[in-house]
């Protein structure tokens, strides 16, 4: 993360690369392509850990799921 000249002790960090959108069940959208959807996501972003991919993870399923 960058210190802002504005701000010296806030930091800005990077936009996030698009997203991905919700899993719901019963869409057309199988479970193994949204996963290939979610490493490609991880990686555009530079997620590497655990704890930062379960998060996406967790704000992506639908309310049903």
């Amino acid at each position: 993360m960058q210190r802002t000249s504005a701000c010296p002790n806030r930091t800005r960090s990077a936009m996030p690369v698009s997203g991905i959108g919700e899993y719901r069940l019963g869409t057309s959208a199988s479970w193994d392509e949204y996963v290939e959807r979610l490493e490609m996501y991880w990686e555009a972003n530079k997620l590497s850990k655990d704890v930062e991919k379960r998060a996406v993870l967790l704000s992506s399923c639908g309310e049903e799921t």
